[in-house]
C-alpha cells in the first residue's frame, strides 16, 4: 500500500509529499506506462499514462523521468532488477546441481 504521509510544512506553510509517496507515484507511473505501452505501442501513449495512474498533475512524467525516453529507460531498469534476480537464482541452482541435466 502506498505511503500517503506528508512531510513537515515547507517554506510558506505548504505541505510537501514525502519521499515514500514520491517513490510510490514513480512506481505507479512506471507500471501504468508499461501496461499502456504494451497495449497501444510507445507512440500511442501520452497523457493516458498520468490519467490511468490517477495523476492530475500534467507534468508528473516530466518531474519523475524528464521525458518519455526517460520513462522508457526507467521501465527497463525496473524490469532488469527482476530479470537479474531470476537469472542469479537459476544460475545458483544450476551450480548447486539442482538444475536440469545438460543445461549449460
Amino acid at each position: 500500500m502506498p505511503d500517503t504521509t506528508t512531510a513537515a510544512p515547507g517554506p510558506g506553510g505548504c505541505r510537501r509529499r514525502s519521499y515514500a509517496t514520491g517513490r510510490a507515484t514513480r512506481r505507479l507511473l512506471i507500471e501504468t506506462a508499461e501496461r499502456l505501452f504494451a497495449e497501444h505501442g510507445i507512440n500511442g501513449v501520452s497523457r493516458e499514462i498520468r490519467l490511468a495512474a490517477g495523476q492530475s498533475n500534467t507534468s508528473a512524467v516530466t518531474y519523475h523521468f524528464g521525458s518519455k525516453t526517460g520513462l522508457l529507460r526507467a521501465i527497463l531498469e525496473y524490469r532488469l532488477e527482476f530479470v537479474s534476480a531470476r537469472q542469479k537464482f537459476l544460475l545458483d541452482q544450476m551450480e548447486a546441481g539442482c538444475g536440469r541435466a545438460g543445461v549449460r
